[in-house]
């Protein structure tokens, strides 16, 4: 048809690579020839335009048998091939696939460096404690502190690169029980507060008992991704304020709301979404994030019912809410809550 003509080039059989790009595929593979062998068939399939520009397709083949009374002189076998255009999810499974194996690869030596590098700074530490020390030491060893912290920023953006593929592949798990979220808040507090000396990191507004059903590690990293964020991009504001209420539609109601200098609106349709990053000054520059801690913050409270916003106005300050479903009270009454365990990772 037509649109055949326009993509392929006419009646003759196109040239048809692999997936890959890189082998040709026989003519008596290709869906023309399986079709008219009267196949059913499935082909993914890539085709180079003139311009160089790669696409990819998917081919779908069926036999269809035609009748005197359908028009046709005689029975004949027909075949129907239905081609698709599937180049934007061949490139996305491509990003996915690298992503993967990406955070994969540089795990290992990471790991290695991060090791190598914790020896030395702890002999270092013993030389000029046991007082053979020069000043030479000392430069070290605070250049060695910079190199473990840029090898932590590099451990926790691997460890994002790690999760976003686990969430493209179904293979981001959580272990769901009871919890009390008022206890997981006081204990984020409290870990928050210890990663700023600049801002007050509190928890505002007497709750009372808020019980859940979730992954208290999971939600642990929400919310601390949060705090953090606070830190970074709103390092002027005095203080970062966590509250919890009920709502009376049985949901719990997390804010963490900072004064730093806000959001611009033309940015906050798009602030959840992957590898997507909002700058404020030198110091969220520095941070050098992929853009991937809200978005798999927004996949954990779905995969718990639940529901994260923004509010943000720029010279104000940034408010993020969650909503999760309270524990129903005849499961309260029947499990004994389980309180969270305190976070094993600054994440």
């Amino acid at each position: 048809n037509p649109s055949y003509d326009r993509v392929f080039g006419g009646t003759a059989p196109p040239v048809l690579y692999d997936e890959a790009g890189e082998k040709a595929l026989p003519l008596e593979t290709g869906p023309q020839a399986r079709a008219a062998r009267g196949e059913t068939f499935k082909l993914s399939f890539s085709f180079t335009l003139p311009d160089d520009t790669r696409q990819w397709w998917e081919a779908i083949g069926q036999p269809v048998q035609m009748s005197e009374t359908s028009g046709t002189a005689g029975a004949d076998s027909w075949g129907l091939v239905v081609l698709r255009d599937i180049t934007d999810l061949s490139l996305r499974h491509s990003q996915e696939q690298f992503v993967s194996l990406v955070a994969h690869e540089l795990r290992s030596p990471l790991t290695s460096i991060k090791g190598n590098t914790q020896i030395v700074e702890a002999w270092l530490r013993r030389l000029i404690q046991a007082g053979e020390r020069s000043s030479r030491d000392e430069k070290m060893l605070a250049g060695l502190g910079k190199v473990l912290g840029q090898i932590e920023r590099l451990d926790r953006l691997i460890s994002d690169l790690a999760e976003v593929s686990q969430i493209q592949n179904g293979k981001f798990r959580f272990q769901f029980a009871p919890l009390r979220l008022d206890i997981l808040l006081e204990q984020m507090v409290e870990v928050g507060q210890h990663a700023t000396t600049e801002q007050k990191v509190e928890l505002v507004g007497e709750s009372g008992p808020v019980s859940i059903r979730g992954d208290a590690a999971r939600l642990q990293q929400v919310v601390l991704n949060l705090i953090n964020n606070a830190i970074t991009h709103a390092a002027k504001s005095p203080r970062i304020s966590l509250s919890l209420t009920r709502r009376p539609d049985d949901r719990a109601e997390l804010r963490v709301q900072d004064w730093g200098p806000g959001v611009p609106a033309n940015h906050l349709p798009a602030l959840f979404s992957r590898f997507y990053q909002v700058m404020h000054g030198q110091a969220a520059a520095e941070s050098g994030g992929l853009g991937l801690g809200l978005f798999i913050c927004q996949q954990i409270i779905q995969a718990h019912d639940g529901t994260i916003e923004v509010e943000s106005q720029e010279g104000v300050g940034t408010t993020f809410i969650i909503q999760l479903p309270l524990l129903e009270e005849k499961e309260e009454e029947k499990e004994n809550l389980l309180s969270a365990e305190p976070a094993a990772s600054n994440k």
